[in-house]
């Protein structure tokens, strides 16, 4: 399932996409809503579905911000319909909140669209879907997106020398899961 491995990137995005920067408070305009904060979330690989712990955030909190057009806050939401954590599981919600955010530009809604495609959860599996979801998030230097993609070329496609090429990049770029795979396939 994959599950357990979209929490320990959606995990790592959060991480670094706390809050808006003090660029975003200065050129907020009351005609613009101004995102709200991404919350300090702890997930971990533990998480699985219907088991929420003291870290897991209050999804309910996430609608309000996401219907203002703060797009993570979609992704936040999504997860919860998803995991029926806070919210009643429904995995057409957490599809079109997915969607949403993704198409917005939320890495957040990204990842776990892209493995909905890649899985076939939810939606058809269509693994050129997935990669055009994922490639733009990597492109962007988002190192545990490069991971996934690596990961889907290696297994779903067969394809080492691309999955070397997205390992690689996000290794250089400081990823040490993704230098693991390197070494793995220079190996073969």
């Amino acid at each position: 399932m994959w599950a357990a491995r979209y929490l320990t990137i959606i995990g790592a995005l959060v991480a670094c996409s706390r809050g808006p920067s003090a660029h975003d408070v200065a050129v907020s305009t009351s005609a613009k809503p101004t995102p709200s904060a991404t919350p300090d979330v702890v997930i971990s690989p533990t998480t699985t579905p219907g088991s929420a712990t003291a870290n897991t955030p209050n999804p309910e909190k996430y609608r309000g911000p996401c219907e203002r057009g703060d797009f993570r806050s979609c992704a936040f939401l999504g997860w919860g319909y998803y995991t029926g954590e806070g919210l009643p599981l429904d995995h057409q919600a957490a599809y079109e909140l997915f969607r949403r955010a993704c198409d917005h530009g939320a890495e957040q809604g990204c990842v776990p669209l892209g493995y909905m495609y890649q899985q076939g959860d939810i939606v058809p599996k269509d693994l050129d879907a997935a990669i055009a979801i994922f490639k733009p998030p990597c492109d962007r230097g988002k190192l545990e997106v490069c991971v996934a993609l690596g990961e889907l070329y290696e297994k779903d496609r067969d394809d080492p020398a691309t999955a070397l090429l997205h390992f690689q990049k996000a290794c250089t770029g400081g990823f040490d899961e993704a230098c693991a795979s390197v070494q793995r396939l220079k190996q073969k």
